[in-house]
């Protein structure tokens, strides 16, 4: 009886250490969790690499801003080749799933709402998205 529960407390640990590994938890977000999402998503995203990425955002209102979203050289059709600062820089996982819930996503100034590259596959549903440019906004 003994070797079965050493060998059963092996395998809880050896299953717990894959669950740890893997990237395949939910990120679950609300609207008042932040002013600028750029920065909670980038947060999140940190040191998850190549699992399963499923964001939830509960129905609301999710404002972007570029000052603190991640920044990388990209090389986009039709637009400048350089650093671009993205809101959402989905890179090299197997799979990402958001699941916006209805809610509206406004990215304000110049940011990239979605860095989509080196996917499996990728699904983003029921969201709203609008750019808002600040320049156009100013008094004159």
């Amino acid at each position: 009886m003994p070797r079965l529960t050493k060998a059963a407390f092996f395998l809880l640990i050896l299953f717990y250490s894959c669950k740890q590994i893997t990237s395949d938890d939910v990120i679950r977000v609300n609207a008042s969790q932040a002013k600028d999402f750029s920065v909670l998503i980038k947060d999140r995203l940190n040191g998850r690499r190549d699992g399963k990425i499923q964001i939830e955002f509960k129905k609301g209102t999710y404002h972007f801003y570029p000052d603190q979203a991640v920044e990388e050289y990209m090389k986009i059709s039709n637009n400048d080749n350089g650093n671009k600062k993205i809101a959402f820089p989905l890179f090299h996982y197997a799979e990402v799933e958001i699941d916006g819930n209805g809610s509206d996503f406004i990215f304000h100034g110049g940011i990239i709402p979605f860095g989509l590259s080196g996917l499996k596959s990728a699904q983003l549903k029921i969201l709203m998205c609008c750019g808002i440019n600040h320049s156009l906004l100013r008094e004159k």
